[in-house]
């Protein structure tokens, strides 16, 4: 995995399977001067990466682990990542589909500029999606009301494509987790991309008065008009890969 690790492990990935899976960090020896073998291992991984012949099963568990702690929002509120791309509705704002992991891949670097993004032909894709709703502001006078509510809202439906045609659904969950089978080796890049529909649905109630009571200055009897406005969009995220057995 490609972060700066955290300094101890989670999500029940054990201290043995959990020293080697970071890449990328900052390598530094820190010698002790002690002859710890116990920490030999924690050594070896803060100086250098460690090569594995296949991804390792931690590396899923972990990413599960994170994915599931994802915050989890309301209405009002939106969570992304830094890099996710938002998007806005006429309701629907700040909406984002953003894959999270590709499991079980590898990724080569095969050039200083270039590096090529290597999957197993049958895994899994975990993403999340979030998005918040402005509700329209009311209005209020001696003889008119308007007022809006919110009476809907979700995540319809999250879709996995592979070049384009869908090969998994999932329905209404802000974490998807999608799985893949039988992507076909190929000279070309395969895209895998996270699809997600974001749906709500605004009442807008209008009040008229009929009578008003001008001695007083109040209304003694209105006239009112409800409708309901209903808003879709689709929110996307893509990355090439190259399918290979790992």
């Amino acid at each position: 995995m490609s972060a700066h690790p955290p300094e101890s492990s989670d999500h029940g990935v054990n201290d043995t399977a959990f020293t080697p899976l970071w890449s990328n960090d900052t390598d530094e020896i820190v010698l002790t001067g002690k002859n710890d073998s116990s920490r030999a291992l924690q050594t070896l991984a803060s100086g250098t990466d460690i090569p594995l012949n296949e991804p390792p099963q931690a590396v899923e568990q972990w990413n599960r682990g994170e994915h599931g702690e994802f915050p989890q929002t309301d209405a009002e509120t939106s969570a992304a990542p830094r890099h996710a791309v938002l998007e806005d509705g006429r309701y629907i704002q700040d909406a984002h589909a953003t894959l999270v992991s590709v499991q079980p891949s590898t990724i080569v670097h095969t050039s200083a500029s270039e590096r090529t993004h290597y999957v197993a032909p049958s895994g899994e894709v975990l993403g999340v999606v979030d998005f918040r709703i402005r509700t329209p502001s009311g209005s209020r006078s001696e003889n008119r009301t308007v007022s809006h509510a919110v009476t809907q809202t979700r995540v319809s439906e999250t879709r996995l494509l592979a070049d384009g045609n869908v090969v998994a659904r999932q329905n209404q969950t802000q974490r998807p987790r999608l799985t893949y089978s039988e992507l076909a080796a190929s000279k070309e890049p395969t895209t895998l991309t996270l699809e997600a529909t974001i749906e709500t649905t605004v009442r807008t109630t209008r009040r008229t008065c009929r009578e008003y009571n001008a001695t007083q200055g109040t209304c003694s009897a209105w006239d009112g008009q409800t409708n309901y406005r209903s808003e879709s969009i689709t929110v996307t995220d893509s990355i090439d890969v190259q399918p290979y057995q790992l």
